[in-house]
């Protein structure tokens, strides 16, 4: 009989065990959750405290060897195309409008007035901000070498950002990395020309479209989100803000219409194009009538003529 009962109690053990397992069982997920919320607290400031150190680093490495090589190289503005961007800003600064004491000879024909020469040869963008600065802190070789320095600096996030996007944050430290202590980008940081301004407008015209196709993957997804207008008026303001840089650069704008309306094509958002046409033509064709209206040569000017011959001696 003590065998039998023995043998009938096992499974109520058994079964006492079972009950109490499933009770262990959810526990666990609750002490696991209860880590969980400490955990993500802790990377979270981990994570704030690593991206304020790159943040840092972003703005201040290259700073430090911008300064450095302006104290160690700079000796005024030495390159002609550099000087001529100073003279057309200090002429827009003064009230004298685009004008030019740069005087070459197939210029010559397009003014009655050698002292109040209009430039068509140069692009007005660079200038003008020149010109902008100029206003505010005087006409010297500094502040001109201070402006090509300045989107030296402002290159530095944009690339980051994209490089993080397209690969990783690795990668994207040592492109910021090989593009800041780069000699030659040091060069053009202090050397008054308009180079940084357009790698500058380069980088964020390839990080805005790469933006306008993670949001037209997202519409499709989702066909709810509104059309990105504002990112399509980005790609078009800077995209006729490089033309404006150098007109050199007209071709691009074909290319970049194209791109453009392959990608809201074939995501059935054509209707959408004005947002990005708007702007571009807006900064583009005024500038277009008046290089026409005095040159007789709207898309380049006399720079067309520069392209054509391979030289910049006229």
């Amino acid at each position: 009989m003590d065998l039998i009962d023995n043998v009938n109690e096992t499974p109520d053990t058994l079964n006492t065990t079972e009950a109490t397992e499933p009770n262990a069982s959810a526990q666990a997920p609750t002490t696991e959750r209860i880590a969980g919320k400490g955990a993500p607290s802790l990377a979270q400031g981990e994570g704030f405290f690593s991206n304020a150190i790159i943040a840092i680093g972003l703005f201040a490495i290259p700073l430090l060897l911008l300064v450095v090589y302006y104290k160690l190289m700079f000796v005024g503005l030495t390159n002609n195309n550099a000087m001529d961007f100073a003279q057309l800003g200090k002429n827009l600064s003064d009230g004298k409008g685009f004008t030019t004491y740069y005087l070459r000879p197939l210029g010559l024909t397009h003014g009655d007035n050698i002292l109040n020469q209009p430039d068509v040869i140069n692009s007005p963008l660079y200038p003008f901000i020149l010109g902008l600065a100029f206003g505010a802190r005087g006409a010297t070789d500094a502040t001109a070498a201070q402006i090509s320095g300045l989107f030296y600096l402002l290159t530095v996030p944009v690339l980051y950002f994209l490089a993080c996007r397209l690969f990783s944050r690795k990668v994207a430290l040592i492109a910021v990395a090989i593009y800041a202590a780069n000699p030659l980008m040091l060069e053009y940081a202090t050397s008054g020309l308009p180079i940084t301004l357009q790698t500058f407008l380069t980088t964020s015209l390839l990080l805005l479209f790469h933006t306008l196709s993670s949001q037209l993957q997202a519409r499709a997804e989702n066909p709810q989100r509104p059309l990105p207008h504002a990112t399509l008026v980005g790609i078009g303001a800077v995209t006729a803000a490089l033309y404006l840089t150098d007109s050199v650069l007209l071709p691009l704008i074909p290319v970049v219409v194209l791109s453009v309306v392959g990608l809201l094509r074939a995501n059935n958002a054509l209707r959408a194009v004005g947002a990005f046409l708007l702007p571009l033509a807006l900064m583009v064709l005024p500038w277009m009538f008046r290089l026409g209206r005095l040159s007789g040569k709207p898309f380049y000017g006399l720079r067309g003529i520069e392209v054509w011959l391979g030289t910049e001696n006229f």
